[in-house]
């Protein structure tokens, strides 16, 4: 059986705000993928900070695009 990781405090906080965010589960869940690296997790936060009223869809891009950095170049 695969060990499960557990959620950092950082992706615990961003699916928080997803919810906040009224984002449905399946986007919650392809967003946590997309942005599963440390930087890229503080990215999205940082993405939901200054534009509270995005949508669930500018979420989304977002999260695909922050997806595509490799390294902490923002």
């Amino acid at each position: 059986m695969k060990k499960q990781k557990k959620l950092t405090q950082a992706q615990k906080d961003l699916m928080r705000g997803l919810k906040i965010f009224r984002v449905d589960e399946e986007c919650i869940i392809v967003i946590m993928l997309m942005t599963q690296k440390a930087f890229q997790t503080e990215m999205m936060i940082d993405y939901m900070i200054s534009h509270e009223k995005a949508t669930q869809e500018e979420l989304l891009s977002k999260a695909m695009e922050i997806s595509k950095l490799k390294g902490k170049s923002h």
